[in-house]
């Protein structure tokens, strides 16, 4: 499944097949929109997918429907915004979706319901609450939401076993060198990855060590661009790092 920007949805196969492509429509039951960010499998195989303007659709592929969840500024258990710009799964046993938007903050939607908790998220220690767009998610293995937007890193953790409404700036942020954040990954040990456009950070919660990468073009075994843009991490390990003009790590 392929999220494509004004091109709607798209769906192939691994073997060589044409795509099947599903987009807006105003004459039959579609897609919100065009312009996908965001895609998410929950265990019915059918999809959440996010739009940049569109809002939350739910796409059941048993008999080929769309559900939409739009805005509504009189509605305080609707989403926040209907600019999409990442979601992420709660947990592995959880079918809530943490989702990140454009202006709009934080929302948690729980599907049995039908409902969205707005939560703002701070740009500063303040506790001011900030209006950039949320590029970035992670929930670590103790359930500690990570959020990065262009207004540095933020975390999210339940107390009493509910979210509060708003965020709360990462002691990190301070030691970050830009605050464009555009990917947090935590890997199989339990380190969490948070990608900048000025560089790589490391942090380990055991010993609460932040190591910061930086590129070094003379070097081919470091990094060849600060801009980092995606991190996964391979069956074996290792981690692949995708950069700006500078490859793959």
């Amino acid at each position: 499944w392929l999220g494509t920007y004004f091109g709607g949805v798209n769906l192939t196969y691994p073997v060589s097949t044409k795509f099947k492509v599903y987009r807006n429509s105003k004459f039959v039951p579609s897609i919100s929109g065009n312009v996908l960010s965001s895609i998410l499998e929950d265990g019915k195989h059918n999809l959440w997918i996010g739009t940049e303007g569109g809002g939350l659709n739910y796409y059941n592929r048993a008999n080929n429907s769309f559900k939409v969840y739009k805005t509504n500024s009189n509605d305080s258990s609707t989403i926040s915004s209907n600019l999409i710009k990442i979601m992420v799964k709660e947990g592995p046993e959880s079918n809530r979706l943490i989702i990140g938007t454009h202006r709009g903050g934080l929302n948690i939607f729980d599907p049995s319901t039908g409902k969205f908790q707005r939560i703002k998220n701070v740009k500063d220690s303040t506790g001011a609450i900030g209006s950039a767009e949320i590029l970035a998610l992670q929930v670590d293995k103790l359930g500690t939401i990570w959020i990065g937007s262009l207004n540095g890193l933020s975390v999210l953790q339940k107390k009493n076993g509910v979210y509060p409404n708003q965020t709360t700036k990462s002691p990190l942020d301070r030691y970050l060198h830009k605050k464009n954040i555009l990917k947090i990954f935590e890997d199989s040990r339990g380190d969490i990855w948070i990608a900048t456009s000025a560089g790589l950070y490391r942090y380990n919660p055991l010993n609460k060590r932040l190591t910061q990468f930086r590129k070094n073009e003379s070097n081919k075994t470091q990094l060849q661009s600060d801009y980092i843009n995606c991190v996964v991490e391979n069956r074996n390990g290792d981690l692949l790092i995708g950069t700006y003009f500078g490859g793959l790590s």
